[in-house]
């Protein structure tokens, strides 16, 4: 795909390709038009047998209502990858010298960083959701071509994902980073990145940090992060030095994303909190906030029984008793509702309001 460059002003970003190549950033009803996807009853659902309109009930979780915290973290993350471009032109001279010198391991770590970002959220905010979906946005990858504005060849990685394993090893996590290199890039530079006799771990960290600044990498992204937490002493440190070198080498941000228990896996080893960089606390929602007052109001829009029920104040109350304000409990909530109408069709017909379906998956 031919790279589309905007022209920028920043003074600091003007005529870096890795920048350029980035999309103007959305307006948020761009934004809002692109991300949601959200879903509504079917009109011939009278005509489902009961087994598919339990399946489609099941169709509730995979859709997409973006709260007013989806657009300002775009706007954040935005800011961070491009935050993250502004010392590193690789069509300059400096750029080149660094890169080699980081290839060749002899650039120290340095006090100063990358802007970062850090999402943490009790289970079920929809944290995960909510990153992927502002991702999507971007183009992974960008193939830069000698016929283009700037008549240089090489490929550029946006950003890479890595979940953190259950395990959280070191060996674990280099292993994931280094086939999403290979699956982006296409070219079986994994091979570049085998142990072979005599090196260690900290030889393939160096690979990759020396790999994602050639590729103009533009943020190296974790979730689960609360895994690190499992991990043994020593592969607890060399993740952090991998996520240390990502930053304060190659100058590339990383995005944090893990539950609450996260701040404190790595309070232990950043003695300033604030060097996470940008935070993104995901808190359950409160019941009189219009955000959550949206959510139910589409959730329960999706009901898939012939005489739907109003939504009153006094099945908001239950609804949110039930899930305390969190997405993921909110829509789950109600697609085992439907499948319990469902079910229980003759009931439904002989007076049980589709708001006892409620308590009865519950």
């Amino acid at each position: 795909m031919t790279v589309k460059y905007q022209n920028l002003k920043t003074r600091s970003l003007k005529g870096n390709p890795l920048a350029e190549a980035i999309h103007p950033r959305l307006n948020e009803s761009e934004f809002e038009d692109m991300v949601t996807d959200e879903i509504t009853v079917p009109d011939d659902i009278e005509e489902y047998s009961n087994y598919e309109k339990e399946l489609e009930a099941l169709s509730l979780m995979k859709t997409v209502s973006p709260t007013s915290m989806y657009y300002e973290t775009y706007c954040d993350l935005y800011n961070v990858l491009m935050a993250g471009f502004m010392s590193r032109n690789p069509l300059s001279d400096e750029q080149k010298r660094y890169n080699n010198l980081i290839s060749t391991r002899q650039i120290e770590s340095e006090k100063t960083s990358s802007e970062c970002m850090i999402v943490t959220g009790l289970s079920g905010t929809g944290k995960s959701t909510l990153m992927n979906t502002v991702l999507d946005i971007f183009e992974q990858t960008h193939s830069h071509t000698k016929d283009g504005k700037y008549g240089v060849s090489f490929q550029q990685i946006v950003y890479i994902k890595c979940d953190i394993p259950a395990n959280a090893s070191a060996d674990g996590v280099c292993s994931r980073i280094i086939r999403e290199i290979d699956k982006l890039t296409n070219d079986g530079r994994s091979k570049d990145f085998k142990l072979t006799k005599g090196k260690k771990i900290e030889d393939t960290i160096d690979n990759i940090v020396a790999a994602c600044s050639t590729l103009g990498l533009g943020m190296l992204i974790f979730d689960e992060v609360q895994n690190i937490a499992f991990a043994s002493a020593g592969d607890k440190t060399k993740i952090f030095r991998l996520m240390n070198d990502m930053t304060n080498i190659a100058k590339i941000p990383v995005i944090n994303i893990g539950t609450t228990k996260a701040i404190k896996t790595f309070e232990t080893e950043f003695s300033n909190i604030r060097r996470l960089g940008l935070p993104v606390d995901l808190v359950n929602f409160k019941a009189d906030e219009e955000d959550w007052q949206l959510l139910v109001e589409y959730a329960w829009s999706y009901q898939l029984v012939s005489a739907p029920l109003e939504l009153t104040n006094e099945i908001r109350k239950v609804i949110y008793d039930f899930t305390q304000g969190v997405p993921y409990c909110l829509f789950y909530l109600i697609s085992q509702a439907n499948i319990s109408a469902i079910r229980n069709e003759k009931k439904i017909n002989n007076g049980w309001r589709f708001s006892t379906c409620l308590q009865h998956k519950v």
